[in-house]
């Protein structure tokens, strides 16, 4: 399953620049990104496929189109990375669809992060209103990077863009 998952790979992302390495018997493909948010990495083993860019990874065990669709959209930047951090510990993170969610307001980006799950939405959100949270998304050129701080007011959230 590894090699010709490698293969695969090497001939959809020709246009891209790529390496291969393997590591303590794990094998590795790498799509070299020329900007400055780190490569994607695919591990493969005989049990899994796992992706990882910037702060995020996912496991697909043997679901190669899933994984291909997963790397497309980062590629075309139509997923972002994004990570959440409480009093500047890395609390969880994962990745978004970007035209589903609106980066500057919490509440989306809860209901986005946990689409399915409305009692973890709304606890997501509390812990908006009485930790100080950050969130950081990276993106693959870094055009949509950006660096959040989320302020309860007592009665809004405020949240300080940078980018």
């Amino acid at each position: 399953m590894v090699n010709s998952c490698i293969d695969k790979l090497k001939s959809i992302y020709t246009k891209y620049e790529f390496k291969i390495s393997n590591i303590n018997n794990t094998n590795i493909f790498e799509i070299i990104n020329p900007f400055k948010n780190g490569n994607i990495s695919v591990y493969l083993d005989e049990d899994d496929l796992t992706f990882y860019f910037s702060s995020q990874h996912c496991h697909f065990h043997n679901d190669f189109d899933g994984l291909v669709e997963y790397i497309d959209g980062f590629l075309s930047e139509k997923y972002v990375a994004i990570e959440f951090y409480i009093s500047g510990k890395d609390s969880c993170g994962g990745s978004l669809d970007i035209t589903e969610v609106d980066f500057s307001s919490p509440i989306s980006i809860a209901k986005c992060f946990f689409k399915t799950n409305e009692i973890t939405q709304n606890w997501f959100i509390e812990q908006f209103k009485n930790d100080k949270y950050q969130y950081k998304i990276r993106s693959w050129s870094g055009s949509k990077d950006l660096n959040a701080d989320i302020i309860w007011n007592g009665n809004v959230f405020e949240v300080n863009l940078t980018y």
